[in-house]
């Protein structure tokens, strides 16, 4: 939150204005008056251009256009007309001269106030960029907001941003998804993982029903090329949490065309009818030697893997009713891809959870637990040390309490005239347990907080023995 005192605001407004009212140069406007007023006024103006409307706030780029084409008018000698009288040479280069003075004086005088470069809002994916180096957190925040509107191609132009009410919702939106990670990560223990699916795991349960996975042929998981929606879907890569997953596999091709390998897809999704739609992940060739394949990717809760031949020139097999039965892709000798082994983990590629408990507690101890509720952080010094840290999140330096503290940590043990007996704190959410983001205001015996919760919930600290000496 931004707050301007009501004198600067009525100061920018003075110097805003001051600039919209600032009297053109009297040359130009001589100018003005001997050559271009008597066909460029009023009701009478050619081509639309009335210079005794035209804004002489030349300080803003848009103005400073229209009278740099002004300018290049008399400079080509298209105005004034012949036969409004000819203009020498000396006279159309004074004429462009003053221009160019004129608006380079008046917006190097604006720069020198306000700077060169509009203040603008960040772009989503600035703001998700920043979000996650300020909290040490990797979810995609960027996809979830609207789009951005575009001027001349870009998203990052100052004037063509705008910020509505939705939109400044939106964002707060973000935000708290993005604390609301950050504090999951940090008060609950680690959550990542790793398996291995052998071939056996990767293919359809019941050999007998004609589905969409792949088939055991020799100790492969195989996929033919075909052109059924969703063959080669892998049930046992399903995510049970959205998260970043990396993924090694074993591929080689079989019936593989002369010329080159057997070009493969990999895309997630949900694979199924009622959410028909794929996200690209990664391609590779497979050959008769086999390979190993690696990529990461994010998946959403119930995205799985599809993997299948996708080269568009290999021979396509024919299969019946939308389905595939086993056996039926072999004796049309079409091109294919047999799988090995695929391995599955769940990590998180900006750094683990130590990282981000760093991030948000600095080096307090820090107790995670499954319910978020019950997980606690320890504090020595609760006013000293969450004022520091409030300000280390804030600016990235450590404050102290008094001249005998730094990093919140008393260097004259018990004798620190603000220390306070050890203290146990959880920051919950009373309606939904979730940990929350707090400004928080502790004073002796007694502590509030202030903050923004997704559903408004109250928000609480829950201190024990604060008992200031």
């Amino acid at each position: 939150m931004f707050i301007f005192r009501i004198s600067s605001l009525f100061s920018i407004v003075l110097l805003v204005g001051g600039f919209c009212l600032a009297e053109t140069p009297a040359k130009i406007e001589s100018f003005l008056e001997s050559h271009c007023i008597d066909c460029h006024q009023a009701g009478s103006a050619e081509g639309g251009l009335d210079l005794n409307t035209l804004s002489r706030d030349v300080a803003d780029s848009q103005q400073a256009q229209r009278w740099e084409r002004v300018m290049d008018r008399v400079v080509a000698g298209e105005m004034p007309p012949a036969e409004a009288g000819d203009l020498s040479e000396d006279e159309r280069s004074s004429f462009a001269g003053h221009i160019d003075e004129w608006i380079r004086t008046r917006q190097m005088a604006r720069y020198a106030s306000t700077g060169r470069v509009a203040g603008r809002q960040l772009t989503h994916l600035q703001l998700e960029r920043s979000l996650h180096d300020l909290l040490g957190i990797d979810i995609p925040l960027a996809s979830t907001m609207p789009d951005e509107p575009r001027t001349e191609g870009f998203t990052s132009i100052a004037r063509g941003q705008s910020m509505s009410h939705f939109q400044l919702e939106q964002h707060l939106s973000v935000v708290d998804l993005a604390l609301d990670e950050a504090f999951r990560r940090a008060l609950s223990p680690s959550d990542g993982w790793s398996k291995r699916l052998e071939a056996e795991a990767i293919v359809r349960n019941n050999p007998k029903r004609r589905c969409r996975e792949p088939e055991m042929i020799k100790g492969q998981a195989v996929v033919w090329s075909g052109t059924v929606t969703f063959y080669g879907r892998v049930p046992a890569t399903e995510a049970k949490q959205s998260g970043w997953y990396r993924f090694k596999l074993r591929a080689s091709a079989l019936n593989k065309p002369k010329e080159h390998g057997v070009w493969c897809t990999v895309l997630r999704g949900r694979c199924v009818s009622s959410a028909p739609l794929l996200t690209w992940v990664d391609a590779f060739e497979a050959n008769n030697q086999a390979k190993d394949v690696e990529f990461v990717t994010w998946m959403d809760e119930g995205d799985m893997l599809e993997i299948r031949p996708a080269d568009v020139t290999l021979k396509k097999a024919r299969f019946d009713g939308g389905q595939i039965g086993t056996g039926e892709g072999a004796p049309q000798n079409v091109p294919g891809v047999g799988i090995d082994w695929i391995e599955m983990e769940r990590f998180y590629p900006s750094g683990d959870d130590d990282k981000v408990r760093r991030f948000l507690f600095g080096k307090l101890d820090v107790r995670p637990a499954k319910k978020l509720d019950q997980s606690v952080v320890r504090f020595d010094d609760p006013k000293a040390e969450i004022a520091g840290l409030m300000n280390l999140f804030a600016t990235g330096v450590s404050t102290t309490c008094c001249r005998r503290r730094s990093d919140a940590v008393c260097r004259d043990g018990a004798h620190c005239p603000r220390r306070v007996e050890r203290s146990d704190f959880r920051v919950t959410n009373r309606i939904s347990g979730d940990p929350l983001f707090a400004s928080l205001y502790v004073f002796p015996g007694i502590t509030r907080s202030v903050g923004r919760s997704r559903d408004r919930g109250a928000i609480e600290l829950l201190l024990a023995k604060h008992d200031a000496r």
